[in-house]
């Protein structure tokens, strides 16, 4: 199969999709480790939702979007989608430009949808980016982004074949024209169920600080997830991704170039 990249920001933070369509699989690492990230749509006025990005769990009844063609470009990939009829696009960028290092170094990547029809729209993305495998992990919710459980190493592990094991992976709403997206931080199927059901995610999220188990396998693990408010025609959400601390540097753990004028993403 081939690999349609999804999200390149350095070599731990990278998905890509392993399938002719945006719907064959869950994504995965370059490492072939799974890295859940799931896309919902629902038309407003009809009772369907489909799935536009991610595999089947096989917990849930949804249409897939049919996939009509997709477009890859060194700063950004496009899905062209076909909702039974209605047209959408979905979109993963970053601003990887070189005469930029502040924002090439940023660990964030840019997911847009566009539609010709209003949609109710879902997204979530799993502990699993933040962690170096699934094998019975524990995950910490910390002001809605999820991370390995204290105590974490940063930088401590050399190795090949490795994912990140330390950190915070987040899913923030960027689009300024709409109230807040609702978050719900959890078990995925409850807030994937939840949305394919009732076009909105559940009443409340587990608290602050909670620990959650990432298993191998699960088709349960824990999501930071978010949903618009209403059904929109334009939807811009970012994924991004604090490492602490980028470069092991003599002894000395640095931060990452951006982290010097900028205070968040």
């Amino acid at each position: 199969y081939p690999a349609i990249p999804l999200v390149t920001l350095d070599p731990y933070m990278q998905i890509f999709m392993r399938g002719n369509t945006s719907t064959t699989r869950h994504a995965s690492h370059w490492t072939g480790a799974e890295k859940q990230i799931v896309l919902l749509a629902r038309i407003a006025g009809q009772n369907q939702t489909y799935r536009l990005l991610g595999g089947d769990d096989g917990n849930r009844v949804e249409l897939v979007a049919k996939q009509l063609f997709v477009d890859v470009s060194p700063t950004r990939t496009i899905f062209a989608l076909d909702l039974d009829g209605i047209k959408a696009n979905l979109t993963f960028a970053a601003p990887q430009f070189t005469h930029d290092l502040d924002h090439l170094s940023r660990p964030i990547a840019f997911v847009r949808i566009q539609s010709q029809v209003s949609l109710y729209l879902y997204m979530d993305i799993s502990a699993q980016h933040a962690v170096n495998n699934c094998d019975n992990e524990s995950i910490i919710i910390l002001n809605q982004s999820l991370g390995k459980a204290p105590p974490q190493f940063v930088l401590s592990q050399a190795c090949d074949l490795c994912n990140i094991n330390w950190g915070f992976l987040t899913l923030l709403d960027v689009e300024k024209n709409l109230p807040s997206s609702a978050y719900y931080v959890g078990p995925s199927q409850t807030s994937r169920l939840h949305f394919t059901q009732f076009a909105k995610l559940p009443q409340s999220s587990l608290p602050n600080g909670t620990i959650l188990k990432c298993k191998l396998n699960d088709s349960n693990t824990p999501v930071i997830a978010i949903a618009t408010p209403k059904a929109v025609t334009t939807w811009n959400t970012l994924i991004g991704y604090d490492d602490i601390a980028s470069i092991h540097y003599f002894g000395t753990n640095l931060k990452s170039l951006w982290t010097k004028k900028m205070v968040k993403f």
